[in-house]
């Protein structure tokens, strides 16, 4: 009872208190009264003009009975006419009485166009039941009986009078006190109905996980059981930070967006990603807040609390970058206008300024004003049972999505197997790596680029080895670069001459090979495998490091497993030129280490035509690991970054049930990626395959996976949970 006592206590103060919940439950049985008293109402509604009835009495004995009311008038016809048929007449029924009803009850019929009012019937019923039962008593021959009649017929109602307190009297109507009283009793029910109601969903929905693992351990339910009562996105909640709940009631919601990456964020508003690393430093903690992020942001959003903004889907770069770091993130909030030359942002009237506090729930999208307190999840030793449980059922491997040795150690501790996707681009907007990547990109020649790369290779080199030791024993599946250049190099005046001057060249020159380097649609231009074939030495570069960390730390007595991913291909020709440039300076590379790596080289199936043609790519490649998020946009022709714009709008007239980029559309990009599987398996049988998009950590896009037989899906770190369940559970409802 004690318990009871307290897990009401709690939801009275986490959710009953709240504004919206006190209003939903005081108006429900309000409308619960509407929805069953209008029709009753709505039928009493009295017209303001007296529908026509015509009384055709051929007997001549009923048609004194029929008094007119408010509702009906009732007028006598010799006989029954074809114009009562019509609209026109204006007649709303016709009453036929061709016989004594005593001889023969069926000789009254009630005639209308439409359907005949209960009020109309009545009123006949009684005047025809008068008549005959005044016929009736004429045959018993009683004397006075007319005025018998009338005096039986009147009717008595008692007055009912209430003393008030000064004595005064004052009339009263016992019938509508106890009518009122059953009213209140009534609603009060339903007040606690719908109370009571709302709070035990609340508890159930909070506690579904809690109480299955406890039936389990209690006998009551067995293992598979305990899997499929769990809700997978429920364990999200647990991973990420919160608001505080009290705090949360009083909060102003300024706008929302999109819930990009789950959690609660707060700090101080900034607009660059320098200042955001720099008022970090300094103690402060900041929310990063841009019209939309790119690769050279990435220090910022490693700074910051949580990052928001105006433009981006849920596959967006901030939103792809902060699911990796755990980050909370609202993206594609259309009512955010950023000024940066001001630095403030205006949100529906409301002007912030740079240092301002603001609050972001990257769980629903809401934006809020001001400072809302956050703390930190709380994990529970039945999380780490529930994960145990569900390795012991699932064939469905789960990587993560990791770029730093922090990611994969975060992802590791939450149970991933390896890693699916190492995206190298990341990994070059420190100071000095920035610096000579654009150095190399805005080279005139071979030698130039060759001399940028050079210094590159050892900042590779290092963030490799930092991973493959965080992953120790686990494969680690490793992108080449992917994105296209123009996002490296500087676009503003300052960085232009910061780059002349690193290379000795004037401003013009890098401006006009910035300039050169833009294209109209970059994420259908020169990037991925198309940056490697127009310029090898970058798979040259970044080949060397991926393999040389992995033998300096096979010397060191780790394990490393090495994937090298090829990314973007459609035509097999494309795989083949740049695989031979990998296994080339591979085997050099061996050569010079006197140690000798296991690897694979296989490619990242994000084209339809790669999906189409999977046989003859699958004779090539080791593995195929899906790119879930370029598949969808290139399927459906849906920018990932500009969805945002027409997404609602789909979404409310049911054009799109869901985001595409959010849950994976298996009619449709699911149906390549299950053609490129039995494609690749027809011509390898031990193909490998996998997604590395961010369907890898949604629930029903994961149990698609295990249905179609991929070996694994990878997705963000905090995700990977999520992914465990999910797959445990489409192993059971096989």
């Amino acid at each position: 009872m004690n318990k009871t006592f307290i897990i009401i206590q709690r939801e009275f103060m986490n959710r009953a208190s709240k504004k919206s919940f006190i209003l939903l439950t005081i108006l429900m049985p309000f409308i619960f009264a509407a929805t069953v008293l209008l029709p009753v109402m709505l039928a009493m509604v009295k017209s303001d003009e007296a529908k026509e009835v015509v009384v055709v009495d051929q007997t001549g004995k009923y048609l004194s009975q029929f008094q007119d009311n408010e509702s009906y008038h009732f007028v006598p016809g010799s006989e029954m006419k074809e114009e009562y048929r019509t609209d026109t007449s204006g007649v709303s029924a016709v009453v036929m009485i061709t016989d004594d009803l005593i001889k023969d009850p069926s000789a009254a019929v009630i005639y209308s166009r439409k359907e005949i009012p209960n009020s109309l019937s009545r009123i006949v019923n009684e005047a025809l039941n008068t008549q005959i039962r005044h016929d009736k008593l004429i045959h018993y021959n009683i004397p006075q009986l007319q005025d018998i009649m009338k005096d039986f017929d009147q009717t008595y109602s008692i007055r009912t009078v209430k003393w008030s307190e000064d004595g005064s009297v004052q009339e009263s109507n016992s019938g509508l006190a106890t009518a009122s009283g059953m009213v209140l009793t009534i609603l009060i029910y339903i007040f606690v109905l719908s109370y009571g109601g709302m709070v035990m969903q609340s508890v159930m929905e909070e506690k579904t996980n809690r109480i299955a693992m406890e039936m389990l351990e209690q006998g009551m339910i067995d293992e598979k059981t305990a899997i499929m009562r769990c809700e997978p996105n429920k364990l999200d909640e647990l991973l990420h930070p919160v608001f505080d709940k009290e705090a949360l009631r009083s909060a102003k919601v300024l706008t929302r967006g999109l819930p990009a990456s789950p959690g609660a964020a707060c700090g101080q508003i900034v607009f660059f990603a320098d200042d955001a690393a720099q008022w970090r430093a300094d103690g402060h903690r900041v929310v990063l807040v841009r019209i939309e992020t790119s690769p050279e942001d990435l220090a910022g959003m490693t700074a910051a609390e949580g990052i928001l903004t105006a433009r981006g889907g849920m596959t967006s770069h901030a939103a792809v970058v902060a699911r990796g770091m755990g980050k909370c993130c609202v993206s594609g909030a259309g009512a955010i206008n950023v000024d940066y030359k001001a630095r403030t942002v205006e949100i529906d009237g409301t002007v912030l300024k740079e240092g301002d506090f603001i609050s972001l729930n990257g769980s629903t999208g809401e934006v809020y004003a001001g400072e809302v307190p956050t703390r930190a999840a709380e994990l529970s030793g039945d999380f780490a049972k529930l994960m145990k449980l569900c390795d012991k059922y699932t064939r469905l491997k789960v990587r993560t999505n990791a770029d730093t040795p922090h990611d994969a150690e975060v992802a590791r501790s939450f149970g991933a197997t390896g890693i699916g996707l190492c995206r190298t681009e990341h990994m070059f907007f420190d100071n000095q790596k920035i610096i000579a990547m654009r150095e190399m990109i805005l080279a005139p020649d071979v030698e130039g680029r060759k001399k940028a790369l050079d210094k590159l290779l050892p900042y590779q080199k290092a963030d490799f080895k930092g991973i493959f030791k965080a992953m120790d024993g686990c494969p680690v599946n490793v992108r080449l670069l992917d994105p296209p250049l123009h996002e490296f190099v500087p676009h503003d005046l300052k960085g232009q001459e910061e780059m002349a001057k690193a290379m000795g060249v004037t401003v013009d020159y890098i401006r006009q090979r910035v300039e050169s380097l833009c294209e109209h649609n970059p994420m259908l231009g020169h990037r991925g495998c198309r940056l490697g074939n127009t310029y090898p030495e970058i798979t040259e570069m970044q080949t060397r490091a991926i393999l040389g960390a992995a033998c300096e730390l096979k010397k060191e007595g780790y394990d490393p497993h090495p994937e090298i991913m090829v990314p973007l291909i459609g035509i097999l020709y494309e795989f083949e030129a740049q695989e031979k440039v990998i296994r080339e300076t591979a085997a050099q590379l061996f050569k010079e280490e006197g140690v000798e790596i296991p690897f694979k080289v296989g490619t990242m199936i994000e084209v339809p035509r790669a999906a189409l043609t999977a046989d003859r790519i699958a004779s090539h490649a080791e593995y195929f690991s899906f790119g879930t998020n370029d598949l969808t946009q290139m399927t459906f022709g849906y920018s990932r970054d500009d969805i945002a714009s027409f997404l609602p709008v789909y979404l409310e007239k049911k054009i799109l049930k869901v985001d595409p980029f959010q849950v994976l559309d298996q009619n449709g990009v699911g149906q390549l990626v299950e053609m490129a599987v039995q494609k690749g398996r027809s011509v390898r049988p031990d193909l490998k395959c996998g997604i590395c998009g961010e369907h890898g950590g949604e629930p029903s896009s994961v149990k698609f996976c295990h249905k179609v037989g991929l070996d694994y899906v990878s997705c963000s770190p905090f995700r990977v949970p999520i992914a465990r369940l999910a797959a445990a559970q489409a192993a059971i409802e096989e």
